[in-house]
């Protein structure tokens, strides 16, 4: 008895495996989120880089990936380094936190946000540095009912973890 061997491509072997993970792959998410929507009580919706859960105690959004920038109602009054670039933004209520990317040593880039944020009407609250390590910095603009702190830490290569907090946002 003879029998006939079809031999099938490589490449229709792989494409049929990358279909198959896809789906996988969009079926965990789909049961992910479900449970995640059942034990916090929340509904969650996906659009690209932007997650929204809502909620009875009102809704949060949390964007990040390539392409996320700060949002167009971040007060304009936080004094922000130029050359950072937005990894992350969380909005709930009336707050808005914001993780970025800072070129430059720890000392430099808090010294620097310090005098910025001083020099934008913000009066300092608190100041706490550990050397090498990170720090925070806390605002508050007591006429306007708003606050601000920022977190720094040390990323390595050169840059800086900054965390801008801001209650009371001005929105537009």
């Amino acid at each position: 008895m003879t029998r006939s061997h079809r031999r099938i491509p490589l490449s229709l072997c792989l494409a049929s495996a990358l279909v198959l993970l896809t789906g996988c792959q969009k079926a965990t998410e789909a049961v992910a989120q479900k449970a995640v929507e059942k034990a916090l009580g929340v509904e969650v919706n996906q659009d690209g880089n932007q997650v929204v859960f809502k909620g009875k105690e009102g809704d949060l959004s949390v964007t990040s990936g390539e392409g996320t920038a700060l949002p167009a109602g971040f007060p304009k009054d936080v004094a922000l380094p130029k050359d950072a670039k937005v990894e992350s933004v969380m909005e709930f209520g009336d707050t808005q936190i914001v993780t970025l990317a800072v070129p430059g040593t720890l000392d430099a880039v808090i010294n620097s946000a310090a005098e910025a944020m001083v020099a934008q009407g913000w009066e300092q609250a608190m100041r706490s540095v550990t050397a090498n390590e990170g720090g925070m910095l806390a605002y508050s603009k007591k006429a306007e009912d708003r606050s601000a702190s920022l977190m720094f830490s040390t990323e390595g290569d050169g840059k800086v973890q900054l965390v801008a907090s801001v209650k009371a946002a001005v929105r537009n």
